[in-house]
Parts: structure tokens; sequence; C-alpha cells
């Protein structure tokens, strides 16, 4: 039954320092209007009506949503909403709790009050001077406490911003918290439908209610103001900037009591103004993996999320769609005004089919409320506001300059955008939209860049496809990019792969952008080859999308070509062989590939460009599990590194011997190797050598980090993989994948992390997916099945041997007879002791007679074989194996020696679950 009211709706309840008005459906706080949305205020009402009962969740969402079937999440986002609008948290205040299993209550206490007074209701009414949104301010609570502060210190303060970033509302949001000071007055003026200068006096004239009629308006308002204590908004002063800086010096220097705090895509330049850049909401990278309740904490999502709601009742964030609202928020740049009017569209398009719309054009994001002005109901009106302001040679710079997608120099931007102008003109051009806030000037680095935010661009694209001249701007944008990587191959022999980056001017979204151009309809096979050749060092470690096709066209091109290039073929084989190992290509076509690039090598004649060559086949023989053939492929690659008499060759060889050496079972010299890269001052090897898969100083923590958990250093082995994987995130994703699937992930799951595994894993899925890198995106899913508890038998995946022995040390049940042959014969390499044991476990389950002494001998083989690797942990794991054997025997005593020869000799790595298990049994015994 509905709960009976025990008063009428007319009657106030107050909690706390609010006021809740139920027939008018309003929120007071301190006397003033709270903003906050319609479903929002409904779900508060039927708290706080029920105050200190538990109101089920089905009943609240029937009493907001009557007719609409809506997910759970959509009531847990409005309340999370409330909670922050009240304060909830904020030195210990509660106000609504959530009931597990059964709904939330509102635990505050609350009182019936008489009628609101007069002077409140008329405070309630918006005015015509200061409006009252409609809708919460979202992700602006920093800011808005920021510019408050500073209207005590400086008499103005200039918002500055693009179109769409929330100026208003910042302002708005700052005069609320203004209104109620002792004798303050605010009153806003909104300068957009005024475009005389000399009408700027008389709009602010009217807007306090003084005089706008008189022959001198500034003298007679100055004398007006000059008692009063008043905070003036002046909102959208770009297009009368000269005009607006003239009159508030005058209105400052004559009305001590009056501050002013102006919106503007510019700043005023008007004395004592201290301008206030207003940043995007935030928005997570693209790298970040996200849950629910991390992308909430995003005010870009927050904001997206809340007014999708409004729009679209059976709205919800999930798992499922995070990370493409996520996509959709970084495309809009964490634009306000772009995510509402994107989120209003979710209902009638979907998440996905909004992403791809606005991959190409604005025309999504238009049509706002009909209440707000014209040029903010569409982003492409709001943008052409601002064009329209500027000069005709800035409006053609800013058009060109749409070509770039990422950061980019000054001299960058002259040699695209300057077709028929100076440098001068161009620098100007940039210090002017930059200063109108269509262009981000980024200080960070040693030189000033500069980058367009999407909207502009997207805004500016079409601006340039109106013209004739697109085509000839794409050719220059191209052409710029080709030329600044040929001139750094200058520096190649002689640069760290990190100092070689520094010095290129080249983005990489402008090199994607500019492949795209060259190899498509309109492109330059010429261009195209130069372009792709030049960008090796880079496009393999960023796996551009379409790389491999783009490789073999290349091929083509160079096939044909006289007289022909071997060396050139040779480089673009070199990373196409790199592409096809991430991707899972056939080994038959890895061998093809490696054969041809020898052949190549041998023709040019430089000894450590074969000695590179052959890396490959120690290469596939390690993905083959033959770990003794890799030996022996990287014995003859090192004797030619030596005979070159290049010391970078022999590092190459080194880098590769760790590897090697550490799959062979080698330990030892492994690690002398490893540390011997890391330590030489060459290590970061110069660009001509970084076409491999993965820089040195991972590739070389991917395999100390596995040696340390090998030798018993678990807790060692997890700082080191950690170390691997940050630097990896700085290099590239071949890299990042490598030390996920490697070492993060397998020491974690080695360790008994489960909720660290969790999260590494599922980095590796999105990131390999992303990619398309197959190799290890097949892992991550073993990996994960794994973790599910259901390996091998519910779905087979087609890994690599070497990727089977690995996961046969994770979960046995990952291990097939093949496997298990391998390590009968000792050909195991870095595991076979831990496959012997494997082994045995699989032996003690049999029926047979003699399979409990066939068990005790694998466990017996598998501890000497460990204790000659030097391979603690599989020593551990034998250990409790044969221990947990010998109890079940009654041979308690040779059990628990077993375990106390091991066990004494750990240092670290004590949480680990091996160490538990055996510390364990030994507590049984």
């Amino acid at each position: 039954m509905p709960h009976p009211a025990l008063k009428s709706r007319e009657q106030p309840l107050a909690f706390a320092s609010f006021r809740l008005l139920r027939a008018q459906k309003i929120l007071l706080e301190n006397q003033l209007p709270v903003r906050i949305g319609s479903r929002a205020l409904e779900l508060l009402i039927a708290l706080v009506e029920r105050a200190g009962e538990v109101v089920g969740k089905n009943e609240l969402i029937a009493c907001v949503w009557p007719d609409t079937v809506v997910e759970e999440n959509n009531l847990r986002v409005h309340i999370s909403a409330i909670r922050k609008l009240l304060g909830d948290g904020d030195q210990g205040a509660r106000f609504i709790i959530n009931v597990a299993g059964r709904g939330y209550s509102f635990v505050a206490p609350v009182t019936r009050v008489e009628e609101a007074p007069s002077d409140v209701r008329a405070q309630v009414v918006p005015s015509a001077a200061l409006p009252v949104a409609l809708t919460r301010v979202v992700g602006r609570d920093a800011i808005v406490g920021s510019v408050a502060a500073l209207l005590g210190l400086h008499r103005i303060v200039t918002l500055i911003g693009p179109g769409g970033i929330g100026k208003t509302t910042v302002s708005l949001a700052v005069a609320d918290q203004q209104m109620g000071g002792a004798g303050t007055r605010v009153c806003f003026v909104d300068l957009a439908v005024v475009s005389d200068p000399q009408l700027v006096t008389v709009a602010i004239a009217t807007a306090v209610g003084g005089p706008a009629l008189m022959e001198d308006v500034v003298a007679a308002l100055a004398a007006y103001l000059q008692p009063m204590q008043l905070l003036l908004i002046i909102d959208n002063c770009e297009h009368l900037v000269a005009a607006v800086a003239e009159t508030v010096e005058k209105l400052l220097r004559a009305a001590p009591g009056l501050r002013i705090l102006a919106t503007s895509r510019e700043r005023l330049q008007a004395e004592g103004e201290h301008a206030v850049p207003l940043a995007p909401l935030r928005c997570p990278d693209e790298s970040t993996t996200l849950t629910v309740s991390a992308a909430l904490q995003y005010s870009a999502i927050e904001l997206f999320a809340e007014r999708a709601l409004a729009a679209h009742d059976a709205f919800a964030v999930t798992e499922q769609n995070v990370t493409t609202i996520a996509a959709i928020c970084r495309r809009l740049d964490g634009i306000p005004l772009g995510l509402e009017l994107a989120a209003a569209r979710t209902g009638a398009l979907g998440l996905d089919v909004l992403l791809r719309s606005l991959e190409q054009n604005l025309t999504v994001v238009s049509g706002g409320r009909r209440s707000v002005a014209s040029r903010h109901q569409s982003l492409s009106a709001t943008l052409q506001w601002s064009f329209r302001l500027l000069a005709p040679a800035e409006q053609v710079i800013l058009r060109r300059l749409s070509t770039f997608r990422d950061l980019f120099s000054a001299q960058a931007a002259i040699a695209v955008a300057g077709d028929g102008m100076t440098g001068e003109t161009v620098v100007a051009g940039l210090m002017s939209l930059v200063q109108r806030s269509l262009l981000v000037a980024d200080t960070s680095g040693p030189n000033v860049r500069y980058r367009l935010l999407y909207v502009t661009r997207a805004f500016a694209a079409a601006r340039l496809a109106e013209t004739a001249e697109g085509s000839a701007v794409l050719r220059r944008h191209a052409d710029y990019h080709c030329t600044a990587l040929q001139e750094a191959e200058r520096g190649w022999d002689t640069l760290t792969r990190a100092e070689w980056l520094t010095t290129l001017d080249v983005g990489m979204a402008d090199l994607r952008s500019c492949l795209d151009w060259a190899f498509g309809p309109a492109g330059d096979e010429a261009i195209a080859a130069r372009l792709f050749l030049a960008s090796l060092p880079i496009g393999v470690h960023l796996s551009l999308g379409d790389f491999q096709p783009r490789a073999l066209r290349i091929l083509d091109v160079l096939q044909r070509q006289v007289p022909p290039d071997p060396a050139a073929e040779l480089r673009v084989r070199t990373a196409l062989s790199v592409m096809l190992m991430q991707t899972g290509a056939r080994e038959d076509d890895l061998r093809a590939g490696i054969d041809r690039m020898a052949a190549l090598a041998r023709e040019v004649g430089v000894p450590k460009l074969l000695c590179e060559a052959l890396c490959g086949y120690a290469v596939l023989a390690l993905e083959a599990a033959d770990y003794l053939g890799a030996v022996q492929h990287f014995e003859l690659q090192e004797d030619i590194a030596k005979q070159a008499d290049d010391p970078l060759a022999v590092l190459v060889a080194d880098r590769l011997g760790a590897q090697v050496f550490h799959w062979a079972g080698d330990q030892r010299r492994a690690r002398a190797r490893a540390e011997r890269v890391l330590r030489n001052p060459a290590a970061p090897v110069p660009v001509i050598y970084g076409q491999g898969p993965v820089d040195l100083r991972v590739s070389m923590r991917i395999v100390l980090a596995r040696l340390a958990w090998l030798e018993g250093c678990a807790d060692q082995a997890r700082e080191i993989a950690a170390s691997a994987l940050e630097i990896a995130g700085s290099v590239a994703p071949v890299d990042v994948c490598q030390a996920l699937s490697f070492a993060s992930c397998p020491i974690a799951l080695w360790r008994g992390d489960r909720e660290e595994a969790q999260l590494l894993v599922r980095r590796l899925l999105d990131e390999s997916r992303r990619h398309g890198f197959t190799r290890w995106y097949r892992l991550a899913l073993c990996y994960q099945q794994s973790l599910d508890g259901h390996p091998h038998e519910d779905v087979a995946m087609p890994v690599s041997p070497l990727q089977q022995d690995l996961l046969s040390t994770i979960d046995m049940r990952w291990a097939t007879a093949d496997v298990l042959a391998r390590a009968s014969q000792g050909r195991a390499g870095w595991c076979n002791a831990e496959l012997l044991r494997v082994a045995g476990e699989r032996s003690r389950r049999e029926a047979q007679p003699d399979a409990r002494a066939i068990a005790e001998l694998r466990f017996r083989t598998a501890l000497e074989f460990a204790r000659g690797q030097g391979t603690l942990a599989w020593e551990l794991r034998a250990a409790v194996s044969l221990a947990s054997l010998r109890v079940a025997d009654g041979h308690r005593g040779e059990a628990r020696e077993t375990l106390e020869s091991v066990c004494s000799r750990f240092t670290e790595g004590l949480r680990t679950v091996d160490y538990r298990a055996a510390m364990a049994l030994m507590a049984a015994l």
C-alpha cells in the first residue's frame, strides 16, 4: 500500500540547510534555489517524505519512472548525483544510505515547516537579470571555488575558452556562491545579442537597472554604481572585447564596490584583468582500462551519463558500453556543450552509431534546447560564430590547419598553411587563433606546439572541403611529414630512439592521416613509398592499422623499380616480419619472409643487417619450443655480430642471447647477458636497430623478472615486471603486450594474486584487441580461461608450443601430451622441472598399480632438475607434491624434511600461493 502522506504537499520539509518545496518542485539551500534534475528531485521527495524508512529500489523506480522499464543502474546514478549535490559524506554529513538488498533510506533529521516566506518565493523565480540553469553543474566545483576566491583578490576576472566549454555555466555557478552576501547584488548581462560596440554600456545599464538613455551613459552609470556592492557578470564578450575593456575600466575606477566576472573566447586586455582559462571536462585516455565506477569519476563521462539519462530513461552506463562512452567523450574533447548535445542523441542513434557519426561530421551534435541561443544549439553554430570574427587570412589559416591531427610546430604550420603567405603572417595567425581559443598552445615541451580541438578541426575541415584547395593542402601536409622523416634518418646511427623521437616534428595521428591520403584514391604512389619507408621505425612500434596491406603494396612498387633497391626492400620486409609475428601469421609464411630477408642482407653486404635478419630463425625456434635449436641459431648470429666488429651488433646479439638462454633453461648465462645489455651505455640502441619488436629496456626486464620468479624472489619479480610494463607504456603497444604476456600476467598468476591478475589480463585483452595483435590476444584469452577455471577442455586456443609450455606452468590442465613428452625428453628448457612435476601429478591420479611409484619418480626427477637449473620456484612446487605423496604413504618425517630443506632457502615471496601451501602442509605435519 502506498505510504500515507503525513501532511499536505503544500507544507515544506526542512533538513540541514535545505528546504524542500514539494508542491512547487523546488529545493532550496540557505534560501537559494538548487539546480537539480526533475527525476532526481522526484527521488529526493520520495525519500524525504519517508525519512527513516527503507524505500525499496523497485518502489523508487516505479515512483519516478511509472511507465518505463529502466535498469537499476539509472537509479544508482541519480542517487549518486543527489548525494553529491547534498554534500553527503562532507565532514561526516549523512543524508542517504544504501541498505544492502533492500533499498535506500533518508537518514538526516527532517522537520515540517510553515509556508515558504514570500521573499524566498521571490528569489525562486528566475529573473531576467540572472538566469537560473535547469540542470546540475557537473565537474566544475574546483574551478567555481577558485574563481569565487579570485574575485576576492581581483576586481575583474575573465573566464576564457572556446565555444561550448561552459563559461556561462561556471559564471552562473559562481554567482550562486556570491548571492546572499551582505549587501551584494549580482547582475547578469549577455552581450551575444549586442552587435554595436556603442551599445555595450547601454546593455550593462539596462541589466543593472541604471540610467541607459543619458547623453553620457558611462558617466551616469558610473555614478549609479558608485555606492553599490555589485558582482556584474558580462557574458559573451569576444566580439566586442575592445569596447568591453574600455567600459569596464571606467566603471571599475568610479565604483569601488564593483567586481566583474566576464566570459570571452579571448582576453579583454583590460587593466587589472585576471584571465582564467577554462579547461574541458576530464576524460580517460585511450589506454585506461575502465570499470563503471571508475568511469563515473571522470567529469566528462559523468556529465554525458547524466544528460543521457535525462533524455532516455533506458540509458545506463555498463561494463559493455563504458569504453564506447569514454571514446565519445574523448572525441568531443570533454567539451560540455558537445557532450550534452551528443547525449541527447543516444536514444535515437545508440552509442556505437553515435561514435561512428562523430568520426564523420558534427551534424550529430546539433539540435540543442530551443530555449538557448541559436549559436549554442549546435557545435557548428558555436564555431561559426567564432569563425565569422576572424580576419580573412586567419580563416584561411584555420581551414588549412585542419589537416593536422596532432600537435604541430610553427614550422609545420608555415609549410602546410603558408601557401601564398609569408611565415610572419602564418605565425601571427597562430597567435591570433590561440588568443581566440580556436587553437591550443602546448608549452609543456622545449618548443611551443599547437593543437586543434577535435570539434574545431572538424568544423575547419568542413570549411576546407568547401574550397578548391583541399587536395593541394593535403598533399603539402603529406610532403612535409615525408620530408621531416627523411631528414631525421640522418640521426639514426647516432641517436637513441628516445632522442630521435624528440627531434621529430611528426605526430602519430598525422602520420596515419598522411598514409591514409597517400594510399587512398586521391593519393600519390611515389609519396606513399617514400613516406612508408621513412615511417618504418615508428610505424612498426605503433601498429598502424593498415600496415600489412600497405607493406605488401610497397613491396610490389619496389619489385617493379629499376634499378632495384634491395636495402629498401629489406627494411620493409624486416618491419613486415615483426608485424606478422604479432598478428599470428603461419610459420611457413614467417620462414619464407626470413629467408628472403637473409638473401637480401647478403646482397646488400652489410653484416649487421644479416645479423638482424638471422635473429628471426631463433625467434621461430623459440615459438616452436625448440629451445636447443634457438641456441644454435643464436650462436651463428653471434659469430656474425662479432665478425662485423660492430659493438651495437654485439649488443643486439646479447639481447637475443639473454632471451634464448632464458627459455632454454640456462638462467646463469641469461642473467649475465641481460644485465650486460642494461649496463651498456648504448642499450637504447639507435633507430636503425629499433625495428625489432621490443625495446631493450623492456625485453631485458622481462627476462630478469622471470628469472627472479624462477630463483624464488617472487616480490622482486613483481617489481621488475611492473618496471618493464611502465617503460613499455611509454614506448609502444607491442612492448606493452609482451611485458604483460611474458612477465606481469604470468607472475601474478604464479604468485596467486588473482585480483591483480584479473586487472592485468583485462589490460592485455584490451590492448591486443585494439591493435590487432592476435598472438597476444589468444594468449590473453587462455589466461582468462585459467582465471575462470575452465582451461583447454572448454575452449581450445591455437597458441604456439612456447605459449603452451607457459600456460601449463599456470594451470596443469593446459599440459597436452606433446608438452609432457618434451619434458620427459628433457627438451622443455626453462620449465622442464615444473612439467615433470605436472606429469607426476597426472600419474598420481591414475588408477594403474604403479601410478604412485611413477609419480614419486617424476617428483624426485623434477626436484633434481630444478636444483640443477637453480629454479627454486619449481623446486618448491616439486617438494610440495613429493611431500604430499609421502604423507599419504605415512612417511611424515621424510615429508617434513623435504619441505624444510626447500622452504628454509626462501627470503621473500612468503605470501605466494605456493609458499603458503608448503607452510600449511608443514603445519599439518
